[in-house]
């Protein structure tokens, strides 16, 4: 910094005195010399020099937390694939028509071992995996009985 810079620089319409200059001008030279002094911590040469065994400490101190971070995304691949497997499971089950309920009796953490055990269970009990065949509730003799005696059916009967 330059004295000349400080000289036209004014406060309230006013110049700086002689005695603020001076201050700004040691206080600059001080900070200028301090940074000289130590210029590693700024980034320049003369910055502290590492061992390789230092360097290799500070890299696998790295490399251990990261492989920490791991174990995390493990957890939730594993949870992914299990909600895949469980889904393949229903599947199957729906392509069967076999009782969804078969999904909280068997392990459906292996598809193929799922599919062979739903499949020996269907052989070994039918009854049991044989879907209950539920009629519309409209269908021709599910209702009640004849219509014979009702007015408002008499009353949409054709004309003879």
């Amino acid at each position: 910094m330059k004295r000349e810079f400080l000289k036209n620089l004014q406060v309230n319409g006013a110049a700086l005195p002689d005695v603020v200059i001076d201050t700004i001008m040691q206080e600059h030279t001080r900070a200028m010399e301090a940074a000289t002094a130590n210029t590693g911590a700024n980034g320049g040469p003369g910055g502290k020099v590492f061992t390789q065994e230092e360097v290799n400490k500070i890299v696998s101190d790295r490399l251990a937390r990261e492989r920490e971070k791991q174990p995390k995304d493990d957890e939730r691949e594993q949870a992914l694939k299990a909600r895949e497997a469980r889904l393949d499971c229903r599947d199957y089950l729906d392509s069967k028509k076999y009782p969804a309920a078969l999904l909280d009796v068997l392990d459906s953490s292996d598809v193929e071992k799922f599919k062979t055990a739903a499949d020996a269970l269907a052989k070994q009990f039918p009854s049991v995996v044989q879907p209950q065949e539920v009629p519309p509730p409209y269908a021709a003799g599910t209702g009640t009985g004849p219509l014979s005696g009702d007015p408002i059916a008499a009353a949409f009967k054709p004309q003879t």
